[in-house]
């Protein structure tokens, strides 16, 4: 025993000596100076980098200190900086070449997330991995304390503790990160990390995101492998400067299938409420199902100056471009919007609509119903007795701002609502605009994102057919009408009043692109032709037939009136404006500013002298007008207002 004793002292005592010479070593042999020559001579061939101190210290025993540290890049750009960094380490571990700190703490760093960025794609370059295969790195503890990252120009305050674990413990960490626009905190265990976001500007983040701002959300995220769960205690965001809040909420996230998985969610926006039972979304198959229950939509949380609600249960599957299934029922309770009221109930049956609503705007009355039985698809008929054109377009609107949206990876929302086979037909046998009468319009209405567009419309108008389609996008409506066997002298007793009248059959076309809320402020072209016209009565007549000697004008018939033009900027232009015949040719370019009736054009008057040969005045009107072969022109100059045109008779060309 006492031999035993001695062997073990004098082995214990060797063993002391050469820790002692080799510490003696360290000190003596590894100062500061060669460590950090070694260190930087290893940055700058690898990595093209340098580090940078005011003052650096090394105790072998106790750790590592370094004052004013910089990361530099070979052109002298500073990547990070901080004001100390500190470490203690593992002295053993360098004989078993590994660098293995025990606690690495880091204050005052600043730096930039895409400096960040370019150190790590540095480091993890598979060019420079082998050349530190043969020695170890490890860190135990990573403490950041008061330091900086600046993401996007915004200055992001980090304090982080980061225990990476070891063979005998598990990974913890918790912190904070604070910011002018958010502030998120931390804390966590292996793979469960509970987490906190308040007050979040997610725009300033993420741009794309501009109408989501966090103001609380709160949870516990899970990680699984692939499979991120998150069990959220607390939701509150505002989207659209409505609150979007939700007691609790349950997600799971497949980060190799990039799929999301919402259950048991009840989710509450502005004074609005639903509960998802579950909503799927496969982001590499645009794809998409879920039931929503319980839905509760106040109109005026997403129509400003809406009132009522809409009540219902929703089931629905989206995939191969098209909603494949559509379960549900709707309850609209006096819904209203602007002049728009509405009440009703839909159910939806496998994609069959049954069910009825009545919707009233200002003085007209529709009847909203599900088409009948057989009919298969999201099919609507819209009837009414009677519509006053002239009341619909005299209603109010509420005012509406535009918002642009960007779907980038986002489920496709234009294509699922195109997909749908929603049709609305519209059947009213009567439509007036003061006295003028419209029979037996009908059209097609096909929804779309942000417009309807309307098919296969047409009405009977003074004994004519009218045909046309058109395009109904926030407050424009554009499209083009055509016109075939328009008898004009049906206006005579409507339109026309004190003697005058008007005959001729009117075809022709026109295209327009025009605001709903003032149809003369929009564009226009058109092109007319009318047959066998015929004018009586018209003031502007009277006045030129005064003009020019009592040219006999009461009564004027032609061949064909030809007009072309366009309106804009409140005006009628009419680049051609030619009434023909034998014995009469007209032509007036003309401009009409709508407001105040004001009518600019000059005529040029063209009569066969075989009509003028036997009017008493042939030898005055030689006198007002010039020869131009077998025919005699005058021209005139009319300006003032419809009602009361002036007329000034123009010089003859050449004098």
């Amino acid at each position: 025993m006492k031999r035993f004793l001695i062997v073990f002292f004098v082995f214990l005592g060797i063993i002391v000596l050469a820790a002692a010479g080799g510490i003696f070593y360290l000190y003596t042999q590894w100062p500061p100076s060669r460590v950090f020559a070694l260190a930087n001579d290893f940055l700058e061939k690898n990595y093209y980098l340098r580090l940078e101190t005011s003052r650096a210290e090394i105790d072998w025993l106790r750790g590592l200190s370094l004052q004013n540290p910089k990361l530099v890049d070979r052109d002298g750009t500073v990547l990070l900086e901080a004001n100390e960094i500190t470490a203690t380490y593992d002295l053993l571990g360098l004989f078993q070449k590994t660098l293995r700190f025990s606690r690495l703490t880091i204050r005052g760093l600043y730096t930039t997330s895409k400096n960040i960025e370019g150190i790590v794609k540095r480091f993890s370059s598979s060019g420079k991995k082998s050349s530190s295969a043969s020695f170890g790195f490890e860190i135990r503890q990573m403490v950041f304390v008061d330091s900086q990252v600046v993401y996007n120009s915004i200055p992001v305050n980090i304090n982080v503790t980061w225990n990476l674990g070891s063979l005998g413990s598990t990974a913890s960490y918790n912190g904070s990160l604070v910011s002018m626009y958010g502030k998120a905190s931390f804390q966590g265990r292996g793979k469960t990390i509970g987490f906190s976001l308040e007050d979040f500007n997610v725009a300033k983040f993420f741009p794309a995101l501009n109408d989501i701002f966090i103001q609380k959300v709160g949870g516990d995220l899970f990680l699984q492998g692939n499979q991120w769960a998150i069990k959220g205690s607390s939701l509150t965001v505002l989207f659209q400067s409505n609150s979007v809040s939700s007691p609790r909420y349950t997600v799971l996230y497949d980060t190799k299938k990039q799929t999301v998985l919402i259950s048991d969610t009840r989710v509450k926006y502005g004074s609005s409420e639903l509960f998802i039972s579950n909503l799927f979304y496969s982001l590499p198959q645009k794809m998409a199902y879920g039931v929503f229950e319980n839905v509760l939509l106040q109109l005026q949380d997403v129509a400003p100056g809406g009132e009522g609600s809409i009540e219902g249960n929703l089931r629905f599957r989206y995939e191969m471009q098209e909603v494949s299934q559509l379960d549900g029922n709707l309850t609209l309770n006096n819904v209203k919007y602007g002049p728009l009221m509405a009440k009703g109930d839909f159910t939806i049956d496998g994609f069959t609509l049954n069910g009825n609503a009545t919707v009233t705007i200002g003085n007209n009355m529709f009847e909203v119903q599900a088409s009948p039985i057989g009919r298969q698809g999201l099919s609507l008929v819209i009837s009414a007795d009677r519509v006053d054109l002239k009341d619909l377009m005299l209603q109010k609107w509420p005012q509406t701002k535009s918002k642009s949206s960007s779907s980038g990876g986002n489920l496709p929302l234009e294509k699922i609502v195109e997909s749908l086979p929603l049709a609305v037909e519209v059947k009213i046998p009567a439509v007036v605009y003061d006295a003028i009468a419209f029979d037996d319009l009908s059209f097609s209405l096909q929804p779309r994102v942000r417009s309807w567009v309307i098919e296969k419309m047409g009405f009977d108008f003074l004994r004519g057919q009218v045909r046309g389609q058109a395009v109904i996008a926030g407050e424009y409506i554009r499209g083009n009408l055509s016109f075939s066997d328009i008898k004009l002298h049906e206006l005579n007793e409507t339109l026309l009043k004190e003697g005058r009248s008007i005959y001729g059959t009117l075809r022709g076309s026109i295209e327009y692109q025009l605001p709903l809320t003032n149809l003369l402020a929009g564009y226009m072209s058109m092109n007319f032709v009318v047959d066998k016209p015929e004018l009586r009565g018209f003031v502007l007549q009277n006045q030129i037939s005064e003009l020019l000697y009592n040219l006999p004008l009461e009564r004027l018939s032609f061949d064909s009136i030809t007009v072309s033009g366009e309106m804009r900027e409140k005006r009628l232009f009419l680049r051609n404006l030619l009434l023909d015949s034998y014995d009469i040719q007209v032509s007036a370019p003309t401009t009409l500013a709508f407001e105040k009736q004001l009518v600019d054009t000059e005529i040029t008057l063209s009569v066969s002298k075989d009509y003028l040969s036997g009017l008493p005045n042939v030898a005055q009107l030689f006198t007002a007008g010039y020869s131009e072969g077998n025919r005699l022109v005058f021209r005139l100059k009319v300006t003032n207002t419809l009602e009361k045109p002036k007329v000034v008779l123009l010089p003859s060309r050449g004098q």
